[in-house]
């Protein structure tokens, strides 16, 4: 025999929400922890969805512009040096405030540009910090730029 379960309205309707709500909260957590793994991928490998399509010029960490002048300082070397210290799992501190100790303010504007051109995958170089940086290490590599 089949057994008959006694449930009225009201427990089903509760059921219902209870299972709504337990979805809900899984699909939720489900499309974060992709946004987040999205995220550090395209930081550690560029954006492959700009590779041939971006009026900034990002090509997803492919390739670079040739600096029109090899001997002269130019922006990029300093910028890549900026992205190697913070790409892919923890940030060399070292390495990076080393990198902008070297570099006077018209420089720094430069490098900013730089990344946020090349380098940035949709973000900002000071998002970068505050991804990557403790807040007393995000302030003290915001100053450099701001004066």
């Amino acid at each position: 025999r089949l057994l008959k379960l006694n449930m009225d309205k009201n427990n089903i309707i509760k059921y219902v929400k209870i299972g709504v709500f337990i979805g809900g909260s899984f699909l939720l957590i489900r499309f974060v922890i992709k946004q987040i793994k999205l995220k550090k991928f395209n930081k550690m490998f560029g954006n492959f969805k700009t590779i041939t399509d971006n009026n900034k010029g990002n090509t997803g960490g492919v390739t670079l512009p040739k600096d029109s002048q090899s001997n002269s300082w130019s922006p990029r070397a300093s910028a890549e040096a900026v992205r190697d210290s913070m790409k892919g799992w923890g940030t060399d501190e070292t390495k990076l405030f080393n990198t902008l100790d070297a570099l006077n303010s018209e420089q720094l504007v430069q490098v900013r540009s730089y990344f946020n051109t090349y380098f940035a995958d949709g973000d900002t170089l000071f998002q970068w910090f505050e991804d990557d940086l403790g807040s007393s290490d995000v302030s003290r590599a915001k100053g450099y730029f701001t004066g």
